[in-house]
C-alpha cells in the first residue's frame, strides 16, 4: 500500500483545520481525565498501604496471639477436666470402700444380736411372759363399750349413772354386770361420753346388735352405742365421717354410711 500523498487530501482551510483540532481535542479528553483519575486512585492506595499498613500488620499479629491463647487455655480446661474426674472418681471409690467396710460391720453386729435374741432360752422365756400375762382392764378394749348422748345431771353419782346405763340395757333385754363412768373433762355445753366395762365381749356384741332399738324409745333416740375404739381407730372413723359428708353433699340422691372399717352405699 502506497502512503497517500499531499495530493491525495482535500485542501482545508485554516478555520476548519482549527475545528479539528478541538473535536479531536475534543475525543482525546476524557481518556485523558481517566487517565488522571487512576492515578488519584494509585497515590490514595499508596497513601493508605503506608498510613494502615503498619497497624493492619499489627492487629494481625495480636489475633494470632490471642489465638494461640485461646488454644492454651482450652488445653488447660481439658486437664483440669481431667483433673476432677480423676478425684471424682477416687472419692467414690472411697466412699464405696467406707460403705462396704461399714456394712460388713452392720452385718457382723445384727448376726450376733439375732443369734443372742434368737437363743432357746430367750424365746422359752418371752412366750412364758406373753401366755402368764392377763390383759389389764385399761389395755383390754374388746369388753367396753362407750354409750354416747346420756344427759348428764350437775350432780351426777356414780350409782345414779350406774342405774341409767342398767335402764338402758333392760330396754334392750339385757342385764348384764357392769361398772360405768364418764370420760373426758367436764364443761358446761358439751355431754361427756359413757364407758362401760361388761364381763364378756359377747355381751358388747349383743348389745351393739340391739342398738338400733333405742331409736324407737322416746327417753333414750338420741343415745347410741359403740365399740371402745383405740385412738387410731377414732380419728380413722372421724376421717371416714368427713368423707360420708363430703359424698353426701356431692350425691345427695345417695345415702352413705361408715361400717366394718369401710364406707358402704345404702340402698334404699
Amino acid at each position: 500500500v502506497s502512503s497517500p500523498t499531499a495530493a491525495q487530501y482535500p485542501k482545508l482551510t485554516q478555520p476548519e483545520l482549527c475545528e479539528m483540532f478541538e473535536e479531536a481535542c475534543r475525543a482525546v479528553y476524557p481518556f485523558i481525565r481517566d487517565t488522571e483519575e487512576l492515578r488519584d486512585v494509585e497515590d490514595i492506595e499508596n497513601e493508605f498501604r503506608i498510613r494502615y499498613g503498619r497497624e493492619v500488620e499489627e492487629a494481625h499479629k495480636e489475633s494470632v496471639s490471642l489465638l494461640r491463647k485461646t488454644v492454651e487455655l482450652q488445653d488447660k480446661v481439658v486437664a483440669l477436666q481431667e483433673q476432677l474426674i480423676s478425684l471424682q472418681s477416687q472419692q467414690l471409690n472411697k466412699v464405696t470402700d467406707t460403705v462396704q467396710r461399714d456394712l460388713r460391720s452392720f452385718s457382723a453386729v445384727v448376726s450376733q444380736n439375732f443369734r443372742s435374741a434368737m437363743a432357746p432360752k430367750k424365746i422359752q422365756t418371752a412366750v412364758s411372759k406373753v401366755v402368764d400375762t392377763k390383759p389389764s382392764n385399761d389395755c383390754d378394749r374388746s369388753r367396753n363399750l362407750m354409750v354416747f348422748g346420756l344427759q348428764e345431771s350437775v350432780e351426777e353419782s356414780a350409782a345414779d349413772l350406774k342405774d341409767s346405763i342398767s335402764e338402758i340395757f333392760t330396754n334392750l333385754d339385757e342385764k348384764p354386770l357392769v361398772t360405768a363412768k364418764r370420760v373426758g373433762l367436764k364443761t358446761v355445753c358439751k355431754v361427756r361420753p359413757i364407758m362401760v366395762t361388761l364381763e364378756s365381749r359377747s355381751m358388747v356384741l349383743a348389745l351393739l346388735k340391739k342398738a338400733k332399738q333405742l331409736r324407737n324409745l322416746e327417753k333414750f333416740s338420741r343415745v347410741y352405742l359403740s365399740r371402745d375404739l383405740s385412738p387410731e381407730e377414732r380419728r380413722e372413723r372421724r376421717s371416714f365421717y368427713r368423707t360420708v359428708n363430703e359424698l353426701q353433699k356431692e350425691n345427695p340422691e345417695r345415702n352413705f354410711r361408715v361400717k366394718d372399717g369401710s364406707i358402704q352405699i345404702v340402698q334404699s
